[in-house]
């Protein structure tokens, strides 16, 4: 009998436990839900390399897109939604919305990176490091390629952004080039800075060889004649050639 009673007591004090264990994650739950969003957050990553966007231009976006999420209940907040919003400004890149436990809206974000500057008799824009449209802005203090004349949006996206980037990961060149103009049939003049001449590259094709060839020219050049005459222009269309023009 004592037994009975024994295994009774601990039942009970079991569906206690339970019961306790139940009421509490159900009030949590509950204050988990009545919990408001108390602060929104917004965090350039790359604040420190460029300052192409404030932190005040995105939450002017999400109060016009309806998507601010002060005082919000944190269960109905779109944080997709947000992320998107905060993707259609013009300089954002990456975006990223999420909440913590203290009840704030995190926005953390990187901005676009303009790679080169197109310039065309009916067209002015960047295009990017990802080989996007991108618009000008005032913002946007970076030295970037100047490119110019007969140049498509196509044409600077691919063979023109890829030709770029392959600049600027060359050190004798990543200074030297400031602009590119697109002649006919393709053909590619290049602006060199510190009044060296331009070079004839002609079209892309085997673009390193003819750069190694202007680079051997105009490091040996004075080394051998010192009194050698000042060339406007270095043209290198023609094989295993540097024909120079005064």
């Amino acid at each position: 009998m004592s037994i009975n009673t024994s295994a009774i007591r601990t039942f009970a004090a079991l569906c206690l436990v339970v019961a306790l264990v139940i009421i509490g994650a159900w009030w949590g739950l509950s204050r988990e839900d009545n919990r408001v969003c108390r602060h929104l957050s917004i965090r350039i990553e790359d604040a420190r390399e460029r300052q192409y966007i404030e932190s005040s231009e995105v939450v002017i976006l999400l109060r016009q897109k309806a998507l601010y999420p002060v005082g919000i209940p944190m269960q109905q907040i779109p944080l997709q939604q947000m992320e998107e919003a905060v993707l259609s400004h013009h300089m954002v890149r990456t975006a990223q919305c999420y909440a913590t436990s203290d009840s704030t809206i995190i926005v953390s974000l990187t901005q676009r990176i303009p790679l080169l500057k197109v310039t065309t008799a009916t067209d002015s824009y960047y295009v990017d490091t990802d080989r996007e449209r991108m618009p000008l802005s005032n913002k946007v203090k970076t030295d970037v390629i100047a490119v110019t004349g007969r140049v498509g949006e196509r044409m600077a996206k691919d063979e023109i952004a890829e030709f770029v980037l392959w600049l600027q990961d060359n050190t004798y060149w990543s200074e030297r080039i400031a602009r590119i103009d697109i002649l006919e049939g393709k053909q590619l003049l290049l602006y060199q800075t510190d009044n060296q001449p331009r070079i004839m590259l002609g079209r892309l094709d085997e673009y390193e060889d003819k750069l190694h060839r202007v680079r051997l020219f105009q490091e040996t050049l004075p080394v051998k004649l010192p009194d050698a005459p000042k060339y406007k222009e270095l043209d290198v269309r023609y094989k295993g050639q540097v024909v120079g023009r005064k």
